[in-house]
């Protein structure tokens, strides 16, 4: 079953998948968009003359690496090469009516055979298959004549009228005979493998008429035409593996299979009948009405037609539409027991196309019996509940606990299709109605024309109503749209930059709030910093370094002498802590007084309000960055404060520029002087960590 959104209304077209629905006559694309589906179209003019060919017997067909088609023409004993450029020739030095090798009687199949680059002929006059070089064009090879000579045979290995080929990807040949009615496969070289045929035919009948290699998900496939329009697929060894039954087909002939379609000729209807994967009939190539003797799928998206004799016809695989095509699903069951509801069903289309329509169908009953779709008849909903065509909405009245299936018809001219994207069933409508007295739903019949007229109205208003129930997405930054964002921000009076990825401007905003709180603090500002530039940014602040001191006692040991030693722990301060003193500092012009609140103030006069801006160069240092961190500093400092960027080099690279205990010290050398200046060891003269002191 679907599943609901906000518990009344559901999604039938989930994560880009139809799950509930059946379709025909239509394909998917990634989104699960629906479209009509495609068919091959003529791509130029018939030959002349086509509707008058007889009935052809079958031919072949083959494509070479270079783009060149083979192709033979029973009636004349010959094969011809059709080249890139649609240069045609008789093949030299093969042909010629005859039993001799390299000539050729009724030869019908023929294999471009790419692991040994030869072309395979079946001759099937003469009852075997010769095998020719590709660039020499000499014989190599004959197949199934042991004895040189041209009677049919029914034992392994040899032939009676063969006259379909084809190859699998590791090069093994399967081979058609129309008189012995079997399937024989070969390895690459030639040698018959028995057990292929022997397990086919104990496991059914067949009368083939064409054959054709599918991988699918690395496994390899082979698809058997049968006269009786039947599709017989089996693996390499010949195990039934599935079989389908091909509708609209009287007498087929030629086969093709491409990744989501299957191609067969049909010379009754005289067409070229178009299956789904399935074995489901899509429609007929457009633009053609004559024989058909083979099929082959070219390299430039397109389908080749064999009458029987040259020219042939070529078509372009999308070139057109089917005409109709549909889907049904369901049941989809409503949870709410309320005796009075409505439901909508509302089509989501790309858009308007010309020339083409949409249908929606709806089938609702509290039973299980689902409803009943004739594929084979014109109106296949005729027990359904139709609604206008086109129509993008539809309101329908609905009971406590019921069950809703819907069918929707795509039609169009064969030419362009609607799409489909989705299909949202709103289970218990809320109508418009509830807004207006009770008199409006008094009477049965009123309601019914009253919740159908204002259904017009909400169809209008429901774009808006959609936007203003997403409304609260609008304010989340992961959610928003990307175009939102710069109007999100300004809510916050952050300024974003648009040149920024729209994965960091949305963690801007997200952090904009906090950030404003950490504002003019060391903190907010090292944030920022790093933040906008990427650099890897510090700050200090001399002022809490800055502390009292006093000089100590003469008779001062251990660590309250040295924590007082004037030059090295301490320094001289650039005024008197309580500020002038009468025949001391106070000098005219050079004094000052402060207030007992302010006393020792002047100690810290050139510290306070200052620091330092510590930049390491790194990958992502430039000049162009060293310029952004002044101007985020400049913009986000306190307006009183005063501050120096000072710029980390890295200059020491041990071992490259400076070699301990060769060309640097570590440390203090000794006072003694027993090391000279730049000949100090390591561990000898000195030790890391520790100095020593004369």
């Amino acid at each position: 079953m679907a599943t609901s959104e906000r518990g009344r209304r559901l999604h039938l077209n989930r994560d880009g998948r139809w799950l509930d629905f059946q379709c025909r006559g239509l394909t998917a694309g990634s989104d699960g968009t629906l479209e009509l589906a495609r068919l091959p179209r003529l791509g130029g003019d018939l030959p002349a003359g086509l509707a008058d060919f007889p009935e052809p017997g079958p031919a072949g067909l083959a494509i070479d690496s270079d783009g060149g088609l083979y192709i033979t023409e029973p009636s004349l004993h010959r094969l011809l090469y059709v080249g890139p450029c649609d240069e045609s020739s008789p093949v030299p030095c093969i042909g010629g009516v005859g039993n001799e090798p390299t000539h050729l009687n009724t030869p019908r199949g023929v294999l471009v055979h790419e692991p040994r680059n030869v072309v395979i002929v079946a001759d099937t006059g003469n009852h075997r298959l010769q095998v020719f070089d590709r660039g020499s064009r000499q014989l190599v090879a004959i197949w199934g004549q042991p004895d040189g000579d041209a009677i049919p045979g029914t034992e392994p290995g040899r032939f009676d009228q063969p006259t379909a080929l084809t190859s699998d990807p590791v090069g093994a040949v399967y081979v058609v005979e129309e008189g012995n009615r079997r399937v024989q496969k070969f390895s690459p070289a030639g040698s018959v493998i028995p057990s292929f045929w022997n397990t086919l035919k104990s496991e059914t009948t067949l009368d083939p008429v064409g054959v054709a290699v599918v991988e699918i998900e690395r496994s390899t496939e082979v698809w058997i035409l049968d006269r009786g329009g039947r599709l017989v697929i089996v693996d390499a060894d010949g195990l039934l593996l599935y079989l389908m039954t091909l509708p609209q087909l009287a007498h087929p002939m030629g086969l093709a299979v491409g990744r989501d379609a299957i191609y067969v000729g049909d010379n009754t209807r005289r067409r070229v009948v178009v299956y789904d994967a399935d074995g489901r009939y899509i429609g007929d190539a457009q633009g053609y009405e004559g024989p058909v003797a083979a099929l082959i799928l070219d390299r430039r998206g397109g389908l080749i037609v064999h009458p029987g004799v040259a020219p042939m016809v070529r078509f372009a695989l999308d070139g057109g539409r089917v005409r109709r095509g549909y889907l049904w699903g369901g049941p989809f069951l409503n949870t709410s027991g309320k005796q009075e509801q409505w439901h909508q069903a509302t089509l989501l289309p790309s858009g308007p196309v010309p020339g083409t329509h949409v249908q929606l169908f709806v089938y609702a009953v509290t039973t299980d019996t689902p409803p009943v779709v004739d594929e084979a008849a014109t109106d296949p909903f005729a027990a359904w509940t139709p609604f206008g065509i086109d129509a993008s909405a539809a309101i329908f009245a609905g009971k406590p606990f019921d069950k809703i299936w819907i069918g929707v018809q795509l039609s169009g001219e064969g030419d362009e299709s609607p799409a489909l994207q989705d299909i949202t069933l709103d289970f218990d409508y809320h109508s418009y109605i509830d807004y207006l007295p009770a008199i409006f739903r008094e009477d049965a019949v009123s309601r019914d024309f009253v919740v159908r007229l204002l259904a017009l109205l909400q169809t209008s208003t429901r774009e808006s109503e959609d936007e203003i129930e997403r409304l609260p997405a609008l304010f989340d930054t992961a959610a928003a749209p990307a175009a939102w964002l710069p109007w999100l921000a300004s809510w916050l009076a952050f300024d974003l930059d648009t040149n920024w990825s729209e994965e960091k401007q949305r963690a801007a905003i997200a952090g904009a709030f906090d950030a404003a709180a950490w504002r003019g603090t060391r903190l907010g500002l090292v944030r920022m910093l790093r933040f906008l530039t990427g650099l890897d940014v510090h700050i200090s602040e001399p002022m809490l370094e800055a502390a009292w001191w006093a000089l100590a006692d003469e008779d001062a040991t251990g660590a309250a002498a040295e924590s007082s030693r004037l030059g090295y722990t301490t320094r001289l301060a650039s005024a008197e802590p309580q500020g002038a003193v009468l025949d001391t500092t106070a000098v005219l012009d050079q004094s000052h007084l402060v207030a007992n609140e302010d006393y020792g103030a002047a100690l810290f006069d050139d510290v306070a309000h200052q620091f330092t801006v510590t930049v390491y160069r790194g990958a992502q240092f430039s000049a162009d960055r060293m310029d952004l961190v002044r101007q985020v500093i400049d913009r986000e400092k306190p307006a009183h404060t005063q501050y120096q960027v000072c710029v980390v080099e890295p200059l020491m690279r041990v071992g490259v520029q400076a070699r301990v205990g060769i060309d640097s010290i570590v440390g203090v050398a000794p006072a003694d002087g027993s090391s000279p200046p730049g000949h100090s060891l390591v561990g000898r003269a000195f030790r890391v960590g520790e100095a020593t002191l004369g």
